[in-house]
């Protein structure tokens, strides 16, 4: 995984390459989380695929619920994505 920062924020950020051979910017701390068709997260597995759930933390464990590790997506945690992509003036962190 390559490290870098975000070019919005300055935050340390790790990129993961998608099942679709994209790079996927995404915060460095991974998460466990639990997997829920209508979790409010949306997380990125080291295989690349991005799956919803909910944080292990925000969640009861029910039978046949198995924890994982992923990594959100940095354009979720991000305070400056919005902000910089809709204001091209806006300075940037490098």
């Amino acid at each position: 995984m390559n490290m870098s920062k975000c070019k919005y924020c300055g935050r340390e950020i790790v990129w993961i390459t998608s099942r679709a051979e994209r790079p996927l910017p995404c915060d460095p701390h991974p998460r466990y989380f639990v997997r829920r068709s209508k979790g409010a997260q949306k997380l990125v597995i080291l295989s690349g695929e991005v799956v919803t759930g909910e944080f292990l933390e925000d969640v009861f464990m029910a039978d046949g619920d198995r924890e994982e590790i992923g990594r959100v997506a940095h354009f979720a945690s991000c305070p400056g994505f919005k902000a910089g992509r809709s204001n091209p003036d806006r300075p940037r962190a490098v």
